[in-house]
């Protein structure tokens, strides 16, 4: 890789950078072009791994092609309003469920360390007996 080192004062070395980086741009662009016929002369699709064992089928509808399910065209299809206020009520629940559950832990945290408290005179009478 080169470098220049150039003083920016002069008109004439600014000039000179700017062609410079041009060429370079030129260059990358045709190397780019060069790889991209060569990737797309080699072959049309991505390879894929033969010993996969991942396969997707889809549904064939009665003319052969690939079924479709259109949203909305069905009567018993439910409206976008629905299905958002569905999707708001379960987020809803599940913060409920969450923030129980936080709370029920911290009740028993401190429950527990009011079990485990024993005063200074009840362990005095203790040693006592």
């Amino acid at each position: 890789m080169l470098v220049y080192k150039v003083f920016i004062y002069e008109p004439m070395s600014i000039y000179l950078l700017l062609e410079i980086k041009k060429i370079k741009n030129n260059l990358q662009v045709r190397r780019w072009q060069v790889w991209d016929q060569k990737v797309s002369k080699d072959d049309e699709r991505p390879k894929f791994q033969k010993n996969s064992k991942k396969q997707v089928q889809f549904l064939k509808g009665e003319d052969g092609e690939p079924w479709v399910w259109v949203m909305g065209e069905h009567p018993d299809d439910k409206s976008i309003d629905t299905i958002l206020a569905e999707e708001a009520r379960q987020r809803v629940f599940a913060q409920a469920r969450e923030e129980a559950h936080q709370l029920r832990k911290s009740v028993e945290k401190e429950l527990t360390q009011l079990i485990d408290y024993k005063p200074l005179d009840s362990l005095e009478q203790v040693n006592n007996i």
